[in-house]
């Protein structure tokens, strides 16, 4: 047999404790000790798991030296910066360091934009892909990108109850639907490598529901919500209100300009890809791309050549 959540566990503990089932019949029933169904009893929510001290790593003596290098780029010509190979390279050479190049890499990439944030050098918004949202969380930064709706069929059919009609209490760890019925498990949890919170109702609540077909179709359980942590989930909800905000979506439309700089840059000369071997000749190649790049949009400015119409990005 499976071993259910402990969320769920806790539930049914306290379910037939509610029934009048004695605490050595549960014991036997869930295969558990009688500390475990007294703190089921005693609260709703089981302990959180302790976090174990970060280990030691072969990095750790080398940390600061990585931070000096990496702060010291701050002011120093981009020509003159180091790449990773270059920090791995110097800490075996100079500071007989042993350890790999991918734990280097790793290390650099973490850093790297929080030494950019604690010196105040770091950019204060930023157009990026949709995929990152915890970056005003993390490092102050606001983003100028849309987000797409939700992933969820309702989501993706634009029908029944999606996840914005949903009233999410997070001191009470637990939601209310359309129809008022409120949620029986909240479980913290990680999948594809994001701590995420799956919310989930009760079917005895969903199955006699008159709203049900416009809100599920699961026939073993009742609806689930895949909700973020608390301030990535806000910071979602602020994002998708500003979308309809004119001036966020003037600000938004410079970056059609930039897409479209980059579509000729790549239709046209195909710097996508260098036809030479060699960085001289793969510099003159850009500077010649570059020249004719300048002097098609002169022809193009001069001529008075209406622009293309540009396909819709699929991140609006």
């Amino acid at each position: 047999m499976p071993q259910m959540p402990k969320v769920e566990l806790y539930a049914a503990i306290r379910r037939d404790y509610r029934h009048g089932m004695k605490l050595r019949e549960i014991a036997r029933k869930h295969n558990v000790s009688w500390r475990t169904i007294r703190k089921a009893v005693d609260s709703l929510w089981p302990e959180p798991r302790k976090k174990l001290p970060p280990r030691p790593t072969a990095m750790d003596p080398y940390k600061a030296v990585i931070d000096g290098i990496l702060q010291a780029d701050l002011d120093a010509p981009r020509k003159q910066r180091h790449t990773v190979t270059r920090i791995f390279h110097r800490l075996v050479e100079e500071h007989g360091a042993e350890v790999s190049y991918q734990q280097v890499r790793r290390y650099v990439a973490d850093r790297k934009p929080q030494i950019l944030v604690e010196s105040g050098k770091a950019p204060i918004e930023a157009f990026v892909p949709q995929t990152v949202v915890a970056s005003k969380a993390d490092f102050g930064i606001d983003l100028v990108t849309p987000l797409q709706a939700g992933s969820s069929r309702q989501g993706r059919e634009n029908l029944g109850y999606q996840r914005d009609p949903f009233a999410i209490d997070w001191d009470q760890r637990q939601a209310v639907c359309p129809q008022g019925r409120t949620s029986r498990f909240w479980s913290p949890s990680t999948q594809q490598g994001r701590e995420v919170i799956v919310v989930r109702f009760d079917e005895a609540d969903c199955h006699p529901c008159p709203g049900r077909t416009a809100c599920t179709t699961a026939k073993r359980w009742g609806r689930r919500l895949t909700l973020r942590p608390r301030a990535l989930h806000e910071l979602a909800q602020a994002n998708h209100d500003a979308q309809n905000d004119q001036a966020w979506q003037a600000k938004y439309a410079l970056r059609a300009g930039v897409e479209g700089t980059v579509r000729q840059a790549l239709a046209v000369t195909g710097s996508r890809r260098t036809r030479y071997r060699g960085l001289a000749k793969t510099h003159l190649e850009h500077v010649y791309s570059a020249v004719a790049l300048n002097l098609i949009r002169l022809d193009a400015w001069w001529n008075d050549k209406p622009l293309d119409h540009t396909r819709t990005s699929h991140l609006s």
